[in-house]
């Protein structure tokens, strides 16, 4: 039972610690795209969904301002 509880403890510290800095450019007024836990806004090139091309491509699409 202990072990349960320090595991379930330990996830969610990894969680809050993988999100404690996502809000950093939306505090500065800056555009960006949401990233996901863990994986950051580069989920695509992480999982091979896609090319470092495409992935610079959409984010050039995305912010052309």
């Amino acid at each position: 039972m202990i072990w349960l509880i320090f595991f379930v403890v330990a996830i969610y510290l990894l969680y809050k610690w993988s999100t404690s800095t996502f809000d950093y450019f939306e505090k500065k007024g800056v555009p960006f795209n949401k990233p996901y836990p863990i994986l950051g806004s580069r989920k695509g090139l992480l999982l091979g969904n896609s090319s470092l091309l495409d992935f610079v491509q959409e984010i050039y699409d995305e912010f052309k301002n």
